[in-house]
């Protein structure tokens, strides 16, 4: 009996893994890093086959934020925009969701476009959207990071999904 106890014990601790508690949040830095899955498919600043451009990173200590990231594959001729407006004052470790701005303060977008493709133009509206959660929000160094997700509807009403999105921004 004694051996079976001390089998299952070193069984259970050579199945327990050093990563089994790892944060999966990044650390903000304010690196300007940007990640998020568009429809399955990931756009990241790790991604060396993609440019990434920061287009307009507005974080107003009194109200009205602007978020608006582009990444551009050359290879394959498309583009992807993605813009989240914000009408509140964001607080570090607050969770708010986004949506229309008649039931949110925060809305997404997403606009998908290339020369061989047609383009998609999607946004939130009030009964489909999703979240944002203020990670790091420091005045003084300049940082804003967060994570989202979204769901955002073409006009035709064709449904596309953000999700797994980090931003770790210099603003």
């Amino acid at each position: 009996m004694k051996k079976i106890v001390v089998l299952f014990t070193s069984l259970l601790l050579l199945s327990c893994s050093s990563d089994d508690d790892t944060n999966l949040t990044p650390i903000p830095t304010g690196s300007d890093s940007v990640t998020f899955f568009f429809d399955g498919e990931n756009f990241s600043t790790t991604n060396n086959d993609l440019n990434f451009e920061k287009s307009h990173v507005y974080i107003n200590p009194f109200g009205s934020s602007l978020i608006m990231v582009k990444f551009s594959n050359m290879e394959k001729e498309t583009a992807v925009e993605l813009t989240i407006g914000s009408e509140v004052i964001f607080e570090e470790g607050k969770t708010y969701a986004i949506n229309g701005l008649q039931t949110a303060n925060l809305t997404g977008r997403i606009f998908y476009y290339g020369n061989k493709i047609p383009s998609m133009n999607c946004y939130t509206n009030n009964e489909i959207g999703g979240s944002l959660t203020v990670v790091k929000l420091d005045y003084q160094r300049k940082i804003f990071a967060a994570i989202f997700n979204f769901n955002a509807v073409e006009e035709n009403g064709t449904m596309h999904s953000i999700k797994n999105g980090w931003l770790d921004l210099k603003i």
